[in-house]
């Protein structure tokens, strides 16, 4: 037996429950079909936001109140596993905001469905912001971006949902392994030094930083962009690595699986062929492409060490003057909101690379890459 042992402070996780761990929203959707057989079905891509929008998808509020929605749920697929995994290395809190008569229905629910979680780890509320903790995932932009200002929670993470899929640059995973991944990053379970070449350069950054124009920059410096399909008509020359396909189909190919990772901006959609980046390693050459956080997080995921998260920094005031040229006055407050929370991807990334020059800075992120070891 062994007689000393290193303590070590467990970290703390908040897990929102519906539409994190538990269909919801999906079960109002078939509720509100069934009882409106004569209308065109809506579905989950319709909900655009919370609360009370202006659409259809307002027609689905009244079914959060009922008790036979929350008889109809199930968890996602995967979602007991990634509970049982996570309790093993952390202490799990589920943070659930129900209506008052659902509270004992959720209390059954979450002991069926999670033994593992203490039911003193259990707490209800709106106001997710009073509680603490270093990493929280829930799907309401809302919650996320209070409990980021209020500082209650070191790290918050959003699930991507079609309600939050316009917010872009802030720490998001598109499923459970992709948090546990970056949950590996932060806690230092993860070799960040052992990048090898060929390698997918990731160029992370806020809304201002030039990204493309780095990328494009690096291409002409002999790198390979990484093939994307867009639903941007500004961005649909194939010579530049965009190929342009219409909402439709990218929602096809989002629901057959057939991209790495996906990501809206601007109402635009982006996604990543599955076999993209793998050809391209095959045949030794590096890649970049420009992605949000949590794109570059799935790309380490997937090629780990050929993969290089790079952190594109640049002088506040160009970013800002970027910003303000760039973008309306409603759009301009919503990435001014979210910059700070942007800024801290920088943890996230191997290195960061100043893009004040972009010639240089592409130079530089070149040399950086021919000193990797094969």
């Amino acid at each position: 037996m062994e007689l000393i042992s290193i303590n070590i402070a467990r970290k703390a996780v908040l897990l929102d429950v519906d539409g994190v761990l538990l269909a919801c929203t999906e079960i109002a959707c078939d509720m509100y079909n069934a009882d409106h057989p004569d209308e065109e079905p809506i579905c989950i891509e319709d909900v655009k936001g919370y609360g009370v929008t202006g659409t259809r998808a307002d027609g689905l509020l009244k079914y959060y109140d009922l008790p036979e929605l929350y008889d109809k749920q199930e968890p996602y697929e995967g979602a007991q596993e990634f509970v049982r995994e996570l309790s093993e290395k952390y202490d799990v809190y589920f943070l659930t905001a129900v209506p008052d008569h659902i509270v004992e229905k959720r209390g059954k629910q979450l002991e069926k469905f999670f033994p593992w979680i203490k039911r003193s780890h259990v707490f209800y509320g709106q106001v997710k912001e009073r509680f603490i903790a270093d990493f929280s995932l829930d799907d309401a932009p809302g919650h996320i971006l209070a409990q980021f200002e209020s500082g209650s929670v070191k790290h918050p993470v959003i699930m991507r949902r079609p309600w939050n899929e316009s917010l872009s640059g802030i720490m998001s995973v598109a499923g459970y392994k992709d948090f546990l991944t970056f949950l590996e990053f932060y806690t230092g379970m993860y070799d960040p030094m052992g990048v090898r070449r060929p390698c997918v350069i990731a160029l992370v950054g806020p809304a201002g930083s030039n990204k493309g124009k780095l990328c494009g920059r690096l291409i002409k410096r002999g790198f390979e962009r990484l093939p994307s399909c867009t639903t941007s008509a500004e961005k649909s020359d194939e010579a530049q690595g965009y190929r342009h396909i219409s909402v439709e189909e990218f929602r096809r190919m989002k629901r057959d699986g057939e991209f790495l990772e996906t990501t809206c901006y601007a109402g635009n959609y982006y996604g990543i062929p599955k076999d993209a980046a793998q050809d391209l390693l095959k045949s030794g050459r590096s890649a970049v492409t420009v992605v949000d956080i949590c794109g570059a997080v799935v790309l380490k995921r997937i090629y780990k060490r050929h993969c290089l998260m790079v952190y594109v920094d640049r002088n506040v005031d160009a970013v800002l003057d970027d910003l303000i040229k760039k973008h309306k006055k409603d759009e301009l407050k919503s990435r001014l909101r979210w910059l700070g929370a942007e800024q801290k991807n920088r943890e996230l990334c191997e290195i960061s690379i100043v893009n004040d020059d972009s010639d240089a800075a592409a130079k530089a992120l070149e040399e950086y890459v021919e000193g990797l070891d094969k």
